[in-house]
């Protein structure tokens, strides 16, 4: 089994660090309920080859979605969680959650469409959901990845997380 690492993002350096535009356009916009569906077909496409697109799997993901925004592991911030929509489809996603035991907010998922994957989506999503972090007042952000996990540990790693420890 892989190890599991909690990492850590200072959103008061962050704040001082940039001095950029926002990412807050007309293809972004804050989760919302309604977008649950859009959510399950991300997930499937993000996470899963094609060939694993069944009924079983679709119900899985439903069943996730529906325990982020029942928060029933953490709370979940729909107003600093965004989504990147092309035209009707949402392509990619940062949904952040509120960690009660850490007192601080918590990067639930980051999920690229698969059609998108490589057009630097999962860091555009990842810095709109910090710049709305930083303006709702929130000084810090965590993460959880594992080990093994390669693409969410460099990306924690390139955007300045520190690694606090094993979980």
């Amino acid at each position: 089994m892989s190890s599991i690492y909690e990492y850590e993002l200072n959103l008061i350096t962050e704040r001082q660090k940039y001095k950029r535009k926002s990412h807050l356009s007309e293809r972004m916009r804050s989760i919302a309920p309604e977008d649950k569906s859009a959510l399950v077909d991300i997930m499937l496409s993000g996470f899963l080859d094609p060939q694993f697109h069944d009924r079983n799997n679709r119900i899985a993901a439903a069943r996730d979605i529906e325990a982020y925004f029942t928060g029933k592991k953490h709370s979940p911030l729909l107003n600093c969680s965004c989504g990147y929509w092309k035209e009707r489809i949402l392509i990619g996603v940062c949904l952040i959650s509120y960690w009660k035991e850490r007192d601080c907010p918590l990067i639930d998922c980051i999920v690229v469409h698969n059609n998108y994957k490589g057009r630097h989506i999962s860091s555009i999503v990842f810095q709109a959901s910090l710049d709305r972090l930083i303006l709702a007042g929130y000084t810090k952000v965590r993460a959880v990845i594992s080990e093994e996990n390669i693409l969410p540990k460099n990306l924690a790693r390139r955007l300045g997380f520190t690694k606090l420890g094993k979980l």
